[in-house]
C-alpha cells in the first residue's frame, strides 16, 4: 500500500489533513463529510494517541479500482473474471519467501490508532484489516474481512459470519480442540485487498489472485509467532489465536447495511504479536461508506457475472447498486423470458445476499438507478414484469424478526425485438460540442 499511496501523492490525488484529529468520531466525521463531495482518498498525518498516519477512502472510486487491477478500457467484471480464471491456473509455487526479521518493529495493540467510527459503536474497531488463516485440514489459505473490536493489548473480539470460509476453518480447528491461527493485515497492497474482496470456492487459494496481479509471484514472509505465511509488503500485522470454544460480547457496530448490528457473541482473539514495517500507514475504513462498498460491489458483481456468463447468452455486464442486496444485469435480450432466467440464476449465485435482481437492456447505465428505473417504468407494464419469491431466508437472519426474507426480480427490458421503439431521444452534437464556443 505504501507504493500506491506514494503514487497518489505524486499525482496530487489525495486529500491531506495536517491538523491533529481525535480518533473517536472526529476522524470518521471528516471521512463521511469528504465523501459527500469527493472520491479522493484522505491522509490523516496526525492522529491523537498514535504515531501512525491513517489513510481512508482508498477504494472509494470505480476508476481507481479499474486502475488497481489493470482493467484499462474494459469493463471491470469482464477483466476481473478473466484475472480470477488465470490466477486459478497458477501453481502452488507462486510464493517467494523472504526474511524480513531485521526490518520489522514490534509493539502492542495500543500503539495503533484507536478509531471509534460511529456514534453507537461499542469501542475502537479495526475495519480494513484483511484476515488471513489457513484451512486446519488442507492448509489452503483464505483471505477475508472480519471486523475486530480492540479490547486491550491482549485481546480483540471479532465477527466471523456463518457464511464465511473463516467460520468453516474455525469449526474445523474447534473440532480438533485447537485455536485457529489468524492474522489481521493492515495496509496491504491493492492486489491483496482486492483478492480478499473476491469470493471463490473453499478449496481455492485467494492469494493466487494477488500473485496474478503481481505478475505470477508473491513475496511472502513468515509470521513472528504463528505458522502462517503472509504477504511480505504488508504494513502492519496483528497475529492472534481465535479461541475454539469461547465467545464474549461484541458490537453494536455500524455495519455495511447502513445501520447498527446488535450486540452478539464475538469470537475471542488472543493477541500473539504486533509488528510493522517502518513508514507504514494504518488503513481505516468507514463501514457502509463508498470506501467499504465500491470494492465489495465490484467484486461481488464479478461473482454473479462469472456464474451467468457460462450459463446464459447475451450477458454484457453486472453491477450491485445501491446495495449488496441488489444486482443489476445488462443483457442483449435473446428471447422472451430471458430476463427471468437471469433472475433465477442470480438468486442462486449466493442465497445469502441476492435479495433483488433488475435486468436491463444494453443501452441502460447499470450504475445509474435513475436510468434503471426509467427503463422499468417506460418500457412495459409494471404489473407484469416483476417476480416475487416468498419466504426465502437471507444471510443475516435474526430469528426474532425475519427481516431478510423473500426475493424480488424486476424485468426492466423492452419487449423482445422492439428495443428500437424505446430508444432514448438525443440531439446530434449534444455530447461533443464545446460550450465555451457558445457562452462568454
Amino acid at each position: 500500500m505504501q507504493e500506491y499511496i506514494s503514487k497518489l501523492l505524486d499525482r496530487n490525488e489525495m486529500r491531506i489533513v495536517d491538523r491533529e484529529v481525535n480518533p473517536k468520531h472526529e476522524l470518521a466525521a471528516v471521512v463521511a463529510r469528504s465523501q459527500k463531495e469527493s472520491a479522493l482518498p484522505i491522509l490523516f498525518k496526525r492522529v491523537q494517541g498514535t504515531e501512525f498516519p491513517v489513510v481512508c477512502n482508498l477504494y472509494g472510486s470505480r476508476s481507481r479500482l479499474k486502475e488497481m487491477v489493470g482493467a484499462g478500457e474494459r469493463g471491470f467484471c469482464e477483466h476481473w473474471a478473466e484475472t480470477i480464471n488465470d490466477a486459478m491456473l497458477l501453481g502452488d509455487d507462486y510464493p517467494t519467501v523472504v526474511d524480513m526479521s531485521g526490518e520489522l518493529q514490534k509493539g502492542q495493540l495500543s500503539d495503533l490508532p484507536q478509531i471509534v467510527w460511529r456514534e453507537k459503536d461499542a469501542g475502537p474497531y479495526i475495519t480494513a484489516g484483511v484476515a488471513i488463516a489457513k484451512d486446519p485440514e488442507t492448509g489452503v489459505p483464505n483471505l477475508a474481512f472480519s471486523r475486530a473490536m480492540m479490547i486491550d493489548d491482549k485481546e480483540m473480539r471479532c465477527c466471523i459470519d456463518v457464511v464465511q470460509d473463516l467460520a468453516k476453518y474455525h469449526a474445523k480447528a474447534a473440532a480438533m480442540n485447537k485455536p485457529l491461527e489468524m492474522a489481521w493485515l493492515i495496509g496491504v497492497s491493492p492486489a491483496v485487498f482486492m483478492a480478499a474482496c473476491t469470493s471463490i470456492s473453499l478449496d481455492q487459494d485467494e492469494l493466487k489472485i494477488a500473485a496474478q496481479l503481481n505478475g505470477g509471484a508473491l513475496p511472502m514472509r513468515q509470521c513472528e509467532e504463528l505458522d502462517l505465511l503472509i504477504p511480505a509488503d504488508t504494513g502492519i500485522v496483528i497475529e492472534a489465536r481465535i479461541r475454539p470454544d469461547e465467545r464474549r460480547p461484541e458490537a453494536p457496530f455500524g455495519e455495511f447495511m447502513g445501520y447498527y448490528c446488535k450486540e452478539n457473541r464475538g469470537y475471542v482473539a488472543d493477541i500473539a504479536a504486533v509488528s510493522w514495517r517502518t513508514g507504514s500507514y494504518f488503513q481505516g475504513l468507514l463501514c457502509g461508506s463508498r470506501d467499504d462498498l465500491t470494492a465489495i460491489y465490484a467484486t461481488y458483481a464479478t461473482r454473479v457475472y462469472r456464474n451467468l456468463i457460462g450459463e446464459l447468452p447475451g450477458i454484457i455486464d453486472v453491477a450491485c447498486n445501491t446495495t449488496l442486496y441488489c444486482t443489476i444485469v445488462k443483457i442483449d435480450k435473446q428471447y422472451e423470458g430471458h430476463p427471468q432466467h437471469v433472475m433465477l440464476k442470480v438468486f442462486a449465485t449466493n442465497p445469502h445476499y441476492n435479495f433483488a435482481c433488475m435486468v436491463v437492456d444494453s443501452d441502460i447505465d447499470i450504475n445509474n438507478l435513475n436510468d434503471v428505473w426509467w427503463a422499468f417504468l417506460a418500457r412495459g407494464p409494471v404489473d407484469k414484469r416483476t417476480m416475487l419469491i416468498d419466504n426465502i431466508p437471507g444471510g443475516y437472519e435474526y430469528p426474532e424478526d425475519n427481516l431478510h426474507r423473500g426475493r424480488i426480480g424486476i424485468d426492466a427490458t423492452a419487449p423482445y425485438g422492439r428495443l428500437d421503439e424505446f430508444r432514448r431521444t438525443s440531439t446530434p452534437g449534444e455530447d461533443t460540442l464545446n460550450l465555451s464556443d457558445y457562452f462568454a
